[in-house]
């Protein structure tokens, strides 16, 4: 049993209720907070050739946490429900969409294709 509001706050007008404004605020600082920084690191990733060290240490890190976020918060879930098979085969298969993707991107726009792959990046993982 979902160990939450009972009935009777959820039938409750929105209005009549002292949390509504807080949560709501809350939910858009979380959104503004995730979003505005995609949004600003593929602009930067786009617009500016940042010096290969400080971009091979912003996309180790990006790495790094696409991972542990895979691996937490999508792998294991699947790994629970659809087992070993299903779970490596949807893994398998977002890593070849990666890599294709990324494949056509470099031979389509040649070594200037750094922030496009960033924005890649960013379009799959938001998407999963």
């Amino acid at each position: 049993m979902y160990p939450g509001p009972g009935i009777d706050y959820l039938l409750t007008p929105p209005k009549a209720r002292p949390d509504t404004i807080p949560r709501m605020l809350t939910a858009v600082l979380y959104g503004l907070g995730t979003a505005l920084p995609l949004l600003v690191g593929a602009g930067v990733g786009l617009r500016y050739n940042l010096p290969r060290p400080l971009l091979a240490a912003l996309m180790a890190f990006g790495a790094g946490t696409m991972v542990a976020a895979v691996s937490t918060e999508l792998f294991q879930p699947a790994f629970e429900t659809e087992g070993i098979w299903g779970a490596g085969a949807a893994l398998f298969a977002g890593a070849l969409v990666y890599v294709v993707a990324d494949h056509v991107i470099e031979n389509k726009l040649g070594a200037g294709a750094l922030g496009w792959a960033l924005m890649l990046v960013v379009c799959l993982a938001n998407n999963s």
